[in-house]
């Protein structure tokens, strides 16, 4: 049985599209450092999971920030990608990079000569 990648393309579509409309549409200024890191879609198409990456700014202005942008990103994600069902968007900190730049820190300090 061949499993369906159509989750896989939703997701991608739907990244791109929230990547596109944070740059286009003035929200809160909080969103605008938002990197959106990864998409996950539910096998049914209706929910998902969005990770992003904040940089500097604090993630609890950023949560706020989403709260209240989530219902018009649904809604101009809906007509824009012509979707039958426009996904519950959930949205999570992706702390990957955190882990990332402190193993790049390790390594760095483990090349530095040892006196």
């Amino acid at each position: 049985m061949e499993v369906s990648r159509r989750p896989q393309r939703v997701a991608a579509l739907v990244r791109a599209e929230l990547a596109k409309l944070l740059i286009e549409v003035d929200f809160d200024g909080d969103l605008s450092q938002l990197v959106i890191t990864e998409v996950q879609m539910s096998k049914d198409l209706r929910d998902a999971l969005v990770f992003y990456s904040c940089g500097e700014t604090p993630v609890k202005a950023i949560e706020a920030a989403l709260e209240e942008a989530t219902p018009q990103l649904r809604k101009r994600i809906g007509h824009n990608l012509k979707l039958r069902y426009v996904p519950k968007l959930t949205f999570k900190l992706d702390n990957h990079g955190d882990s990332v730049a402190r193993v790049m820190q390790l390594l760095d300090e483990l090349k530095e000569p040892v006196e």
